[in-house]
């Protein structure tokens, strides 16, 4: 019985610093594609803890994964690479729009943005997407925040 309620206890703990953390990540979500073709509509999903609104949009891009930026050994982990917002609108990057946000009810200042665009004329391949975050780095530039996992294959 005390172990059953040890076990609870520490469970319920785990849960307590577990689910702030996950709230206050940020970061694309979801793509409603996994292979698309040159001028089809691909449905991006964000989401993440954005501070105090009112919220800036985030700006969003795609790149060859080939030529993706990695995350970087920091502070005993990793970090997103760091780059100047104007980077994105510029080669090997493919500006794409910028997510808007809007509230989730019941965590407070996390929001949930959607992207709609329509698939640039690229050469065929996989593609990775970059989500620029200002908030997230010190200085003139953000961190671009990039799902590895997930990846668009353009025909």
């Amino acid at each position: 019985m005390r172990l059953t309620r040890a076990l609870m206890a520490a469970c319920a703990l785990l849960l307590a610093v577990a689910v702030p953390h996950a709230a206050a990540d940020i970061g694309i979500r979801s793509i409603d594609q996994r292979v698309a073709s040159t001028g089809q509509i691909v449905k991006l999903t964000a989401s993440g803890y954005l501070g105090p609104r009112p919220w800036k949009p985030y700006p969003v891009a795609m790149i060859s994964a080939r030529h993706a930026p990695q995350p970087y050994p920091c502070r005993g982990g990793y970090c997103s690479p760091i780059r100047r917002l104007e980077t994105l609108r510029r080669p090997p990057y493919l500006f794409l729009g910028y997510v808007d946000w809007r509230p989730v009810k019941g965590l407070g200042e996390s929001g949930l943005g959607i992207l709609r665009f329509r698939v640039p004329r690229v050469k065929p391949g996989p593609y990775l997407f970059a989500l620029f975050c200002e908030t997230c780095a010190r200085g003139q530039k953000g961190s671009l925040i990039i799902d590895p996992r997930l990846v668009l294959r353009i025909r």
